[in-house]
């Protein structure tokens, strides 16, 4: 269940981030993974917008971020958590809002038995290429299918 998306601006991936977060319920976990600049939280920002939430920044020094929407965000950046231990020490509470943990490769399984995979890739100073993996149940090709679709 891999879906690509060639976004060839900063814009086009908000724009995505935008359609994508449309589709999004309670419930939801994303992990963005890719190199600094690849454009996780700009996805992350258009994901908010969808969901009502205007000032979605990184929340690299506060680990995590609630913002009121509807449904709520999640935004969480695990790039300074060392372990499992230190990410489950921030109990987290994921089933009323969606959850978008940027670095969280290693983290986004001890959140839910489904979450999206999105791994963002720059080819230049513009372009990006986004890889979306569904995992588990709650990721089915046609749901991947369905977001990829709305381009």
């Amino acid at each position: 269940m891999t879906r690509l998306v060639r976004l060839p601006t900063a814009g086009q991936t908000l724009a995505f981030g935008t359609r994508l977060g449309a589709r999004l319920v309670a419930g939801d976990v994303l992990c963005l993974t890719g190199p600094l600049g690849a454009g996780k939280t700009t996805l992350t920002r258009g994901i908010g917008a969808a969901l009502g939430v205007a000032d979605v920044a990184s929340p690299t020094f506060v680990i995590a971020r609630r913002h009121p929407g509807s449904p709520a965000l999640l935004h969480v950046d695990a790039y300074r958590v060392g372990s499992e231990l230190e990410f489950d020490d921030l109990g987290l509470e994921t089933d009323d809002c969606v959850t978008v943990i940027e670095w969280g490769g290693d983290f986004a399984e001890m959140l839910s038995d489904s979450w999206l995979e999105l791994r963002l890739e720059r080819a230049d100073d513009e372009v990006r290429t986004l890889t979306l993996v569904g995992r588990g149940p709650d990721w089915p090709a046609a749901r991947l299918d369905a977001i990829v679709g709305d381009r």
